[in-house]
């Protein structure tokens, strides 16, 4: 069994000089991005020098400019970018599924089906692979829950009636991941970041946990844009990803326990991170409930930082507004 320490060493990057040293790994090796890749020059290189294993990228009807959104949707030519360099792809499928309108029937049946003709026809995903769709909503009422169903109701109908060629996933909150794989309309579950939605903490905790993969940051950066950072579930590796022939390759496993290690959330609704382990140091960042910070150092009751999920210390935070290892209520 890997030891936590080596274990945390390959994770993080850790060395002595970690708060000067190059940005090497970043945990976890999965992000996702609501633009294509290849518009920000030095982007994939970088991704792949930080030992990124899986980029996640969007289906949709069409782009959203008007949501600041103009490459919202992954081309066959940004997917072939990201195959040639080393990469899985994850494809999630929302237009504006941040909407409790989108929660229906109709248009569980409509997105189904342009799901999977695009994933087909324009994308060339492999059979055996998922098809995430998008809950991107705190709904948690029994009407809300009930939308929910019928969306993915609808959209296990067109799956079934394809021969089941994808697998299902769901994004959202603990409870609608929960309700989806307890109905088994959904197969594997991507815990949004927003600990405050229902059922979250609990759905995150659990000794066994049943999500894929849990959104940790909204703050990972590479080469000038800031993305999505996403950690795997150590017991259940295998999330839908997929490369040009079939099911990408699974990460290494780690212990569970070795994992948790690694996870730090914030006990409070918000705190400064400060540029050295005194309260009197310069604050150069306000920490709140979306930052899970990675702690490489521990200076008496300060613990130095990573906030973006690479070797790099940002900043400095008392220990006391941390928790490590378990998802605190909101």
């Amino acid at each position: 069994m890997t030891t936590r320490r080596v274990f945390l060493a390959g994770l993080v990057g850790l060395s002595a000089g970690a708060g000067r040293a190059e940005p090497r790994q970043v945990l976890p090796p999965v992000v996702d991005a609501a633009f294509d890749l290849r518009t920000q020059n030095g982007l994939l290189a970088e991704l792949k020098r930080r030992r990124v294993h899986t980029v996640f990228r969007y289906y949709a009807h069409q782009n959203q400019p008007e949501r600041g959104l103009p490459t919202k949707v992954l081309t066959r030519a940004e997917a072939e970018a990201l195959w040639d360099s080393g990469f899985s792809i994850g494809a999630v499928f929302q237009y504006n599924n941040d909407q409790i309108s989108a929660m229906s029937t109709g248009r569980g049946m409509s997105d189904a089906r342009h799901a999977l003709d695009y994933a087909q026809s324009a994308i060339g995903q492999p059979f055996g692979s998922a098809i995430y769709f998008g809950v991107d909503g705190s709904w948690t009422t029994g009407r809300e829950l009930s939308l929910v169903e019928a969306y993915f109701q609808a959209v296990a109908a067109e799956f079934a009636a394809t021969g089941n060629r994808y697998r299902i996933g769901v994004y959202g909150s603990g409870t609608v991941c929960g309700h989806l794989l307890d109905l088994g309309l959904a197969e594997v579950a991507w815990l949004a970041l927003s600990r405050c939605w229902p059922g979250t903490p609990g759905f995150f905790n659990a000794p066994s946990p049943r999500w894929n993969l849990f959104q940790f940051s909204h703050s990972a950066r590479f080469a000038g844009r800031t993305l999505d950072a996403n950690m795997v579930n150590p017991l259940r590796r295998d999330f839908g990803a997929f490369d040009r022939t079939g099911r990408a390759r699974l990460l290494p496993q780690i212990d569970l326990e070795d994992f948790r290690a690694a996870v730090h959330f914030l006990k409070r609704k918000s705190t400064l991170l400060r540029s050295a382990p005194d309260p009197t140091s310069k604050p150069v960042f306000e920490l709140n409930r979306s930052h899970n910070p990675l702690v490489l150092e521990q200076r008496g009751g300060w613990l130095g930082v990573s906030i973006d999920g690479s070797a790099l210390i940002d900043g400095y935070v008392a220990a006391s507004d941390l928790v490590r290892g378990a998802m605190p209520a909101c």
